[in-house]
Parts: C-alpha cells; structure tokens; sequence
C-alpha cells in the first residue's frame, strides 16, 4: 500500500508500531481531521519512504520544535494548516 487516507475520523491515538508493516512501502499518508497531538506523532517514526504528510485541522499546539516529529527522511510535503501553532523553531 502506497497511500492510506486517515482523514476525518476523530483518532485521538495511534499506537507505537501501527505503521510497521507499511513502512517501506507507505508514500502518502492523509491525518486531517483528528484529533492528533504532537504527543501521538512517535508513530510515525517507522515510515522512512514516506513523502506527504497532511496533519491539517488537528489539536497540534504550541510551538513546533526540530523534535516535534520523528524523522522522516523522505518527506518532501508537510501540511499542517487549521492547527494551534504558536512558534516555529529551527
């Protein structure tokens, strides 16, 4: 599976290893409209091919720090849009 598409689903929690099994494979994946904090973003370490990412309208708030998400080494489009950002540091 390239792309999987979690939007507008009211997840509040994504469990460590979720995405293990995708992740090689997974380039795409949509979390817009949940209820996502940057607590809950250590999932998404395992996803090393992954080149979108679309976190808009969730409950990520406070400043966006170099460690706020794991690293993705290959993510080339971030969306972050209709969230609580305050800062955003280097």
């Amino acid at each position: 599976m390239t792309f999987l598409d979690l939007s507008d689903n009211q997840i509040n929690e994504i469990s460590s290893g979720v995405f293990k099994s995708l992740a090689l494979s997974l380039r795409v994946l949509k979390l817009s409209g949940n209820r996502l904090r940057f607590t809950q973003l250590g999932a998404l370490e395992d996803l090393k091919v992954l080149r979108e990412l679309d976190l808009s309208s969730n409950l990520l708030s406070g400043p966006l720090g170099p460690f706020a998400l794991p690293r993705m080494p290959a993510l080339r489009s971030l969306r972050m849009t209709h969230n609580q950002l305050t800062l955003i540091r280097r």
